[in-house]
C-alpha cells in the first residue's frame, strides 16, 4: 500500500500567555501548564524552529493577557471577572518584556505565522468557566444540535482579538484559526456555518482542527471547504498539551503536526534551544525517511492537500 507523502504544517497552540501557570481549578484558564512566566526566549524558540527547518509554523495566539485598554470587560463571556475585568496591573508588570516580544514578533515573521486561537481560551457565564470560547463543548458532547455561542457574542470575541493585536502594534496577516479545544461546527444548514462566515469577514482563510472535533465534517477526507474557508484535518496530537522538555518518537504521515507551546520549551527557559534541537532533528529525520515533506507555510500545505 502506498502512503501519501504530505507537505506537513507545524502548528503550535497557546502562544501569548504572560504566565503558564494552570489555574483551571480556580475557575481561570489552563494556560500552557508551564510553571513560570513566559519570556522572550520562549518566542525565540519558535523562530529558531522555523528558521532551522526553513518553514513558518502556525502559532495560534491567545491574546487576552495583552488587553491594554480593558476592552474585555465589555465582551460577554471573555473573562472570569466579567465587567469588573481590570488588566492594568498585569500589563504594568509585563510591560518591558511585552515590548521586546512585540518587536521580535514584528521582525521575525519569516519564521512563523501569527494566527488566531482566542482571548482567554474558554468562556465564562456568571463567573463560571465552561469550555470553550466559541462553542459550548458540553452541548457538543451531549449531541444537542447547534453548539456555537450566540452569533453576536462570537463576533465580538473575534473582533476583540484583532483590536488587541492592533492596539499592541502587532503587524500580521492573520489567515488561520485553531479553535480553542478544537471545537467547531460546520455545515450550510441553519446557523451551522455562522462561525465560518464571521471568520471570512475578518479575512481568515484556514481552519486547522482535528476533524474528530469538527461537527458536520465530511467522512474520509483531510480537507474540506466552506464559506470560502479551507479546513485542514489536524489529526490527534501525540504529546500532552503541558509537557515540557519533550520530543516525539513516532513516525508522521499526516498534513499537520499539532503542538502546544509548552512542548517546544524547557521547564527552564535556558533549556529551550536544547529542546528545539531535538525537534529539528526529528522533523529532518522524517523528511530523510521519506515520510513527509515540510510545507513552507499553511498555504502550501493546503494546496498540496487539494492536489492529492
Amino acid at each position: 500500500m502506498t502512503t501519501t507523502k504530505h507537505a506537513l504544517q507545524i502548528v503550535i497552540d497557546d502562544v501569548g500567555w504572560f504566565t503558564g501557570h494552570d489555574e483551571s481549578k480556580q475557575n481561570r484558564p489552563f494556560r500552557t501548564g508551564v510553571n513560570r512566566k513566559h519570556v522572550l526566549q520562549d518566542y525565540i524558540a519558535i523562530a529558531e524552529l522555523g528558521k532551522r527547518l526553513g518553514v513558518r509554523p502556525v502559532i495560534a495566539m491567545v491574546i487576552g493577557d495583552w488587553d491594554r485598554d480593558n476592552i474585555l470587560k465589555d465582551i460577554t463571556g471573555a473573562t472570569w471577572d466579567g465587567d469588573k475585568w481590570d488588566n492594568r496591573e498585569n500589563i504594568k508588570q509585563y510591560q518591558t518584556q511585552l515590548e521586546s516580544i512585540i518587536d521580535f514578533l514584528n521582525n521575525n515573521q519569516d519564521y512563523f505565522e501569527i494566527s488566531m486561537h482566542g482571548l482567554q481560551h474558554e468562556y465564562w457565564t456568571n463567573g463560571m468557566m465552561t469550555r470553550s470560547q466559541y462553542f459550548d463543548h458540553n452541548k457538543y458532547r451531549e449531541g444537542n444540535g447547534k453548539f456555537m455561542r450566540p452569533y453576536d457574542i462570537v463576533n465580538s470575541h473575534v473582533d476583540a482579538f484583532f483590536k488587541i493585536l492592533d492596539r499592541n502594534g502587532v503587524k500580521a496577516k492573520v489567515r488561520t484559526i485553531v479553535p480553542p479545544n478544537f471545537n467547531y461546527e460546520c455545515g450550510e444548514n441553519g446557523n451551522a456555518g455562522d462561525m465560518s462566515k464571521i471568520l471570512k469577514n475578518y479575512g481568515l482563510e484556514y481552519v486547522n482542527t482535528p476533524f474528530s472535533m469538527l461537527q458536520g465534517a465530511p467522512d474520509s477526507t483531510l480537507h474540506y471547504e466552506e464559506a470560502g474557508l479551507t479546513f485542514i484535518d489536524r489529526g490527534p496530537d501525540d504529546i500532552r498539551w503541558n509537557a515540557t522538555n519533550i520530543w516525539p518518537t513516532k513516525d508522521v504521515h499526516r498534513p499537520t503536526f499539532g503542538l502546544h507551546w509548552a512542548n517546544i520549551l524547557g521547564a527552564n527557559h535556558a533549556d529551550n534551544l536544547g529542546v528545539v534541537d531535538k525537534w529539528v532533528a526529528f522533523f529532518q529525520g522524517q523528511v530523510a525517511k521519506g515520510n513527509i515533506t515540510l510545507a513552507k507555510d499553511i498555504k502550501e500545505c493546503a494546496e498540496q492537500l487539494m492536489q492529492a
